[in-house]
């Protein structure tokens, strides 16, 4: 966990080093070998959609002139605001969501998968094809149909990356350490874990 000071100390160290945040659609097309970026360019991500994002993350990015990129369980998406409680798990509502538009780009981190099945490996490294198209459809609906995931626990099977990939799936992130090059595989691209 990043308290909110670090999480200043690190856009304020991007923005003072000169890195450039970029979209995802910008990283497909780099990977493929279809786009060159900056030197210095960075894909700022959060997992789960919590309101936290919103209260501390989305402000502070917005200063900076970056944007960022959450991926969204939308099961847990509250239907109504709630009064924000730092010291409780809370889960943004869909009209947070929606303000943050300006700032955040938002993909799929599955609707109901987030979860570990009794082996310990998360839930969608272990169903069935039919059970992760049918969570993706809900997961990918209300988010524009995203062509971006994010592995629940960083836990897949090739059975996932395949039935991701016949749903509309283009690129998926592991929770993998390292940077992301040009010809890596889209659907086990690495992140930096801050």
């Amino acid at each position: 966990m990043v308290s909110v000071e670090q999480f200043q100390q690190h856009i304020q160290y991007l923005k003072d080093n000169g890195y450039q945040t970029v979209s995802l659609g910008q990283l497909a097309r780099y990977v493929k070998g279809e786009q060159l970026l900056p030197e210095k360019s960075v894909v700022i991500t959060f997992d789960d959609g919590y309101l936290s994002n919103y209260e501390y993350a989305y402000p502070i990015l917005k200063e900076a002139d970056y944007k960022g990129v959450i991926f969204l369980l939308t099961g847990f998406i509250e239907d109504n605001d709630q009064a924000f409680n730092p010291k409780a798990v809370q889960y943004m509502s869909w009209n947070q969501v929606k303000a943050m538009g300006d700032v955040f780009e938002m993909a799929s981190h599955t609707h109901n998968m987030h979860k570990l099945s009794n082996s310990g490996r998360g839930v969608l490294s272990v169903a069935t094809a039919e059970e992760i198209a049918n969570d993706l459809r809900l997961s990918r609906q209300p988010l524009n149909n995203t062509c971006y995931f994010s592995y629940p626990y960083g836990h897949f099977s090739q059975l996932a990356i395949n039935t991701l990939k016949q749903q509309g799936i283009e690129m998926a992130f592991t929770v993998t350490e390292g940077a992301v090059k040009i010809g890596d595989d889209p659907m086990q691209l690495n992140r930096w874990d801050v």
